[in-house]
């Protein structure tokens, strides 16, 4: 019998909550998603979020989303300054701990969407309350950056304690589940988009990088020289984010490559919502150019993969394990060395552009049942 209800914590808002809390996009995609499976285990699904406020204060409160989905959040006060900042950053967590020992109970699920901001004050809740901890680890962010390294014990402490796990690639059970504990497999968000555009019709292949400007992680800059290397017929899209200096950096390395390609590259910004998944739709290929040789790349997925399978693109994809060795790989077009010609030809390469949503369906039928086993295996 799967249990009545679940607590999932991460930072989290919806639009129409004002005012404005610090949340990931990408995250609450991702935990928008988790939600409507959790749905159909449970009863009633409670949202706990210790985001803290944009700008002015806020009180705390429960917040009824839709039918037996509610969300949690933790009063803040105005921060007007830096002291404030720090003020609300500990007292959202204080409030968070306390919220647990009030509200659950031994043996109760509470699912953790991984983060280094609340993970003390959660594992001190557990010792306490003894309720069953399940760590979505999507990421680990001692691998992303030098900056969080002196985090790598605090982060193997967490995972040593969970009672199961969400994990984001085929990899990280092998690296992390020493003691075999019950998990389940999610790269990302297994949900097909609404049609909102139909493809260019230019006579064109058109190819989108969506993503980072990072130079460290690569992806923009190597999509923008594989247009060196393609004919006349393609059309490269340049969409993302990053620092003014990235921005200024990516758009010189277009202007460079268009004055010697005959290919098309332009920089179209960065898009969000439907007016994104919109312009996703009107592409046929997804590049994910990430660089090969980042220590994160074992521990993490694109969930770029993802967004482009969801809008019925085809992925050309940098060959490293987490993503060749995942159930995605038989619809991926892999490159094995990141240079622009080796990139240009896989793009080349891709002669059908069929969508793969019949897969997309397979993995959520598939995350469901691994899910609802891993809840009731607690």
């Amino acid at each position: 019998m799967s249990p009545a209800n679940i607590k999932y914590i991460g930072f989290y808002n919806v639009n129409e909550i004002k005012p404005n809390r610090s949340i990931s996009l990408a995250g609450r995609n991702k935990m928008d998603y988790t939600i409507s499976v959790l749905k159909d285990i449970f009863q009633s699904v409670e949202i706990l979020s210790p985001a803290c406020v944009v700008n002015n204060s806020a009180k705390g409160g429960n917040i009824k989303l839709q039918e037996s989905v509610s969300l949690r959040l933790f009063r803040n006060i105005s921060p007007n300054n830096r002291f404030c900042k720090f003020f609300n950053y500990y007292y959202s967590q204080l409030q968070l701990f306390v919220y647990l020992l009030k509200n659950v109970r031994q043996n109760d699920r509470v699912l953790v969407y991984h983060s280094l901001t609340y993970k003390k004050f959660i594992i001190w809740a557990k010792k306490i309350k003894h309720f069953k901890l399940i760590l979505e680890l999507n990421e680990i962010y001692s691998d992303v950056s030098q900056e969080f390294e002196k985090y790598r014990n605090l982060e193997k402490y967490v995972i040593k304690h969970a009672d199961g796990f969400l994990f984001s690639n085929d990899l990280m059970n092998d690296m992390f589940n020493l003691a075999c504990k019950p998990y389940a497999l999610e790269y990302g968000v297994y949900k097909c988009s609404k049609s909102l555009s139909e493809r260019f019709d230019d006579g064109k292949i058109h190819i989108v990088y969506a993503g980072t400007f990072d130079p460290s992680k690569g992806g923009g800059r190597a999509a923008v020289e594989a247009a060196a290397y393609l004919t006349k017929n393609y059309h490269v899209h340049i969409l993302g984010f990053g620092t003014e200096k990235q921005k200024s950096n990516i758009k010189r390395s277009i202007d460079e490559v268009n004055r010697k390609c005959v290919a098309t590259v332009t920089y179209d910004g960065l898009l969000d919502g439907d007016e994104f998944l919109a312009f996703l739709q009107q592409c046929h290929i997804g590049l994910s150019t990430q660089n090969p040789d980042a220590a994160y790349n074992d521990t993490s997925f694109p969930s770029k993969i993802l967004t482009y399978l969801a809008n019925g693109l085809q992925i050309v994809s940098v060959d490293i394990p987490a993503i060749s060795q995942s159930k995605l790989a038989p619809v991926i077009t892999f490159y094995k060395e990141q240079t622009p010609k080796t990139i240009a030809e896989a793009v080349m390469a891709v002669k059908n552009f069929e969508p793969h949503y019949e897969l997309l369906n397979s993995l959520d039928n598939q995350f469901r049942g691994e899910l609802k086993h891993l809840m009731n295996s607690l």
